[in-house]
Parts: C-alpha cells; sequence; structure tokens
C-alpha cells in the first residue's frame, strides 16, 4: 500500500492523530498561559522544541497531504479555490465576530465605549479577517491581566501560512497543467522542490 492510498483509506486513523495534535497544542499552550512564558513548557528542552510545534507540524503534514489530493481529484483551480474560502472563512468570521463584538467588550478592563472606540479593536478584525497580512493577537483591554497578558487567541498565527501554503499549491497545480499528460510527474517535482526549499524558511 502507498502512502497516498493510505490516506484516501476511511480506516487511516488520521482523526485519531489530528484529536492527538489538538490535545497536544491545548497541553502546550497551557503552560505559557498559566505561567506568563513558554520556558516552562517541558517538553522544549528533550525535544528541542514545544509539543505544541511538533502538533503542528502533524496538522501541517497531515492537511497537506489531503489538500494535495483535493487539488488534483478536482481538476479545476476555481473548485479547489473555493473549496479552501469555505473550508477556512465563515468558520473565521463567526469566531472573530464573537471574539471582538462580545467577548471583547464584555471582558475589556477599558470598559464598551472606550474598547469600541478603539482604531486596535477594528484593526484585529480586518487583519484577522483577510489573514494576508498577517494576524494581530491584542484587543484593548482584554485579558491584559493574566499571566500571559494581552494575546486573545495565539493559535491564530498558523492561518496566514494556510493561507499562503494553499495559494503556493494553487500555483502549482497552475503551472503543473501546463504539462499535459505529464501534470502529475511535474506536480510532484514541483512539490518536492517546494519540500525541500521549505526546510530553510523559518515559522
Amino acid at each position: 500500500m502507498t502512502l497516498g492510498e493510505a490516506f484516501l483509506r476511511k480506516e487511516n486513523n488520521l482523526n485519531l492523530l489530528r484529536l492527538i495534535a489538538a490535545l497536544g497544542v491545548l497541553i502546550s499552550h497551557s503552560f505559557p498561559l498559566s505561567t506568563g512564558s513558554g520556558a516552562s513548557e517541558p517538553f522544549r528542552e528533550s525535544l528541542g522544541m514545544t509539543i505544541g510545534t511538533l502538533s503542528v507540524f502533524v496538522f501541517f503534514f497531515i492537511s497537506g497531504m489531503l489538500v494535495t489530493s483535493s487539488a488534483f481529484t478536482r481538476g479545476s483551480i476555481v473548485d479547489f479555490a473555493r473549496s479552501r474560502v469555505l473550508r477556512i472563512y465563515p468558520a473565521l468570521l463567526v469566531m472573530l465576530s464573537l471574539t471582538v463584538f462580545v467577548l471583547g467588550p464584555l471582558v475589556s478592563e477599558d470598559g464598551a465605549r472606550e474598547y469600541f472606540s478603539h482604531q486596535e479593536t477594528y484593526r484585529y478584525f480586518a487583519y484577522c479577517a483577510t489573514l494576508f497580512k498577517g494576524v494581530v493577537y491584542a484587543l484593548p483591554g482584554v485579558f491584559v491581566n493574566n499571566p500571559y497578558a494581552g494575546s486573545v487567541n495565539g493559535s491564530l498565527w498558523t492561518m496566514p501560512w494556510e493561507v499562503r501554503l494553499y495559494a503556493v499549491l494553487g500555483a502549482a497545480f497552475v503551472l503543473s497543467s501546463a504539462a499535459g499528460k505529464y501534470q502529475l510527474r511535474t506536480a510532484k517535482a514541483i512539490v518536492i522542490a517546494l519540500a525541500a526549499f521549505s526546510g530553510s524558511v523559518p515559522l
């Protein structure tokens, strides 16, 4: 059985791996959130990275395989782009709306009126809703007295990378399409080259 075949099988336990990775992120984040410093994460020294970072790598590996398969199965860059947009933005916009316009004014130390008068409130929403220029982590007066002060949703840091990688994969699909019957071979060469290059790009 090839790796590609394993990923297409329903009994491949990918959901279990995702669940374990999600649990790893929660455990890893609990240390800096409760102590104020990421240095307290116990696996940082033994693994050379946090368990959260390792879990993110697992997520990106699994998603990369599945999304690449989806792109070439669909055979249309328009369908691929539409599916990626629907995968990310509806849930993202609902979450941001609840965070910025419900949670924020309720817990902000500044009070609701001053909170909504801050430019940073709307900058947070605009940046996190588009993801093109990265994300903003702080809302006025929100969680400023926590041990890890001022960070509303640190997990959003992966989202701009996800969108960029979708764009790179879409470009690889378009380029390989020009190769006609050699599309899959060309796509494999592009993906291998990108994978080799990605090792030199810091997250």
